[in-house]
């Protein structure tokens, strides 16, 4: 008997197109349960990409000589919004979007294999959000999703983490409501007793102008915070009532980065 054990495989899309066959994969030896070897198969004659993962491991007591093969998709993105339906599409691929009701989940495959890894969100009322998120980079952020019904911000949080042992999937992409009063990310704050504009991104001559949401602070007022793109600086640019000019900048990811602007007044 050969001690070298291979298998290939391909995938039928739900639309019917069959994808090409993958080069050989061992699965002659066991893996821990937690690891799961992630696989990307293009379609056959089409552009489509499938994201597939694996785990080998031993079934137990008596039945070890049994290796069991599992296949997982690779991405399982989830909506824990409440009452929130979003929207989820491949960046450059909007016309192929995905509808996740609130507290559910999908799984999901690129639309265009030549294009990023990265996917944008749009809100159930709104149009799809400035920023994307990059599957393939574990981390959290907090970006703002336009609303078309409300002129309230509305911010989530995206983490991309790897899977659990017990989730079917080798990623996992959680998307949260960022409130107040539950920890969020970033919270702005306006103790001073003028008028606060703030955003994220500037023109060349630091006007303001379009480039960006501004978020407005009353005095006294708190508001949660989210980037309009979270792949540029994170730099916040920040003015008072009686000036057009974004004057002053902080890297709001740097504890201890400070800005000051001195008024007429104090």
């Amino acid at each position: 008997f050969r001690t070298m054990k291979k298998i290939t495989l391909s995938v039928e899309g739900d639309t019917g197109g069959k994808s090409q066959w993958t080069s050989l994969i061992d699965v002659s030896n066991a893996m821990p349960e937690t690891v799961k070897t992630a696989i990307s198969i293009d379609q056959y004659h089409g552009t489509r990409r499938y994201e597939i993962a694996y785990n080998i491991t031993l079934c137990p007591s008596i039945f070890a000589r049994t290796r069991l093969i599992t296949f997982f998709p690779r991405y399982q993105i989830v909506n824990l919004l409440q009452g929130e339906s979003l929207y989820i599409a491949q960046d450059g691929a909007l016309g192929s979007e995905m509808c996740i009701p609130p507290q559910s989940s999908v799984l999901f495959h690129w639309e265009n294999s030549s294009l990023d890894p990265k996917i944008r969100i749009c809100s159930e009322f709104g149009s799809w959000s400035r920023g994307c998120i990059e599957l393939d980079k574990i981390g959290v952020t907090a970006m703002r999703i336009p609303s078309s019904i409300s002129a309230k911000p509305m911010v989530v949080q995206a983490e991309v983490r790897l899977a659990t042992k017990k989730e079917d999937s080798a990623i996992v992409v959680t998307i949260s409501a960022s409130i107040q009063n539950m920890n969020p990310l970033y919270l702005l704050k306006n103790v001073s007793q003028h008028t606060i504009f703030c955003r994220q991104e500037l023109n060349e001559e630091g006007y303001i102008c379009d480039d960006g949401f501004i978020w407005t602070l009353n005095s006294g007022e708190s508001v949660v915070f989210g980037f309009d793109d979270p792949e540029v600086p994170h730099v916040l640019q920040w003015t008072w009532s009686n000036t057009s000019r974004f004057v002053s900048t902080v890297e709001v990811d740097a504890m201890g980065s400070k800005s000051t602007i001195v008024l007429w007044d104090g």
